[in-house]
């Protein structure tokens, strides 16, 4: 009898042993690395309108950033360390006070950190806590990730960049439709610009009708702003749709609000973008994109200027392989007012701007 239990109890540790190998893997490790240089027609030093891709006239290293997961079982863990200029940008800094307003966010160069649990007793049920890049936005944070290189006025301005909080996403129809639930700190998490202790709520909703197409509204919304009683919300529906190897086609459109800007006035902004992308060969992809950025009531883009551009981009993707990616971009924006946003060369109030950008990619 006790020869028996001595062989269930080896046999049960080598079952747990082989159980501990098929789910526990070893540290994954990835890269990133984003260098552009850009020319403005309008001979500036920084062009407007621009957060990750500003800089003129100089080759600047962008983002460099090393990513590791481990899975175990149920659990994973993902962490970012990143450095760069886009770096200071996520956390909103200036680029006249960037070090002391970067500085002021002790967590910046880890640029996401997710705890993920996937409870085996519950099918389709997942939990993330972290920080995390916003979940709003056809566009996102990686310039390799998207379409065109530089991002729309609709992702630099319209959304969030980051958050940090709590996630619970359910799969209602795995692989079909998914839900998913978030608390967060504020309007993006980011330390040096929080203006509240309030809970933010936010929501998505993941369709995939179809193969080769998805449709996803996301909601954000609770206390920001320095009024008492301020609020902001934004709605958010952005979907794609791949007709064949060849042309895919997709759309992002959003509106958002601010309450009590002051004590008495309100702000709204909306905007909508079209992407086409055609895959000519496994190596080149033209991506044309035609964005309207409606800022109402001058409130969105920081200016207190009340207008409504309208952005036309033309991107030429070339993959050299091994992960190496070059990119060819010119972008005309243009304001339907003349003012101090855009400067000629001069100096003097316009209200166009054309930029050309040459960006390499790089990851593993």
């Amino acid at each position: 009898m006790k020869s028996l239990i001595f062989m269930l109890a080896i046999l049960l540790t080598f079952k747990a042993q082989a159980q501990t190998t098929e789910t526990e893997k070893p540290v994954e490790f990835s890269g990133y690395f984003d260098m552009y240089y850009q020319t403005d027609a309008n001979q500036q030093l920084r062009t407007p309108g621009r957060v990750f891709d500003a800089r003129n006239n100089v080759a600047q290293v962008n983002l460099a950033e090393l990513s590791f997961k481990k899975n175990k079982g149920q659990v994973q863990f993902r962490g970012d360390l990143a450095f760069g200029e886009m770096v200071d940008t996520l956390v909103g800094a200036d680029p006249t006070t960037a070090v002391s307003t970067a500085n002021a966010d002790p967590s910046k160069n880890i640029t996401q950190a997710i705890l993920t649990y996937t409870p085996s007793s519950v099918s389709g049920l997942t939990l993330t806590a972290g920080k995390f890049y916003s979940y709003l936005g056809f566009e996102v944070t990686h310039a390799k990730d998207n379409w065109n290189y530089s991002r729309s006025y609709t992702y630099n301005y319209g959304i969030p960049f980051w958050h940090e909080g709590l996630g619970i996403a359910y799969a209602f129809v795995p692989g079909k439709f998914t839900a998913t639930a978030y608390i967060l700190n504020a309007w993006d998490g980011r330390i040096a610009n929080e203006q509240n202790k309030s809970a933010t709520l936010g929501a998505s909703l993941n369709w995939v009708p179809t193969d080769g197409a998805s449709v996803i509204y996301n909601y954000i919304g609770g206390a920001e702003g320095t009024e008492s009683g301020a609020v902001r919300t934004v709605h958010e529906l952005n979907g794609s749709y791949a007709f064949n190897s060849l042309f895919t086609l997709a759309f992002d459109a959003i509106t958002g609000q601010q309450t009590h800007v002051t004590a008495t006035t309100d702000a709204k902004w909306n905007a909508y973008a079209v992407y086409t992308k055609f895959s000519f060969t496994p190596w080149y992809t033209l991506s044309p994109r035609y964005e309207v950025f409606d800022d109402a009531d001058g409130f969105a883009l920081g200016q207190g200027i009340q207008q409504k551009i309208t952005s036309i981009t033309l991107s030429n993707n070339f993959n050299l392989g091994d992960g190496l990616e070059a990119r060819l971009e010119i972008r005309n924006d243009k304001s339907n007012v003349e003012s101090a946003y855009f400067k000629n060369r001069d100096g003097q109030n316009s209200d166009t701007d054309t930029t050309t950008a040459v960006a390499l990619l790089y990851s593993f």
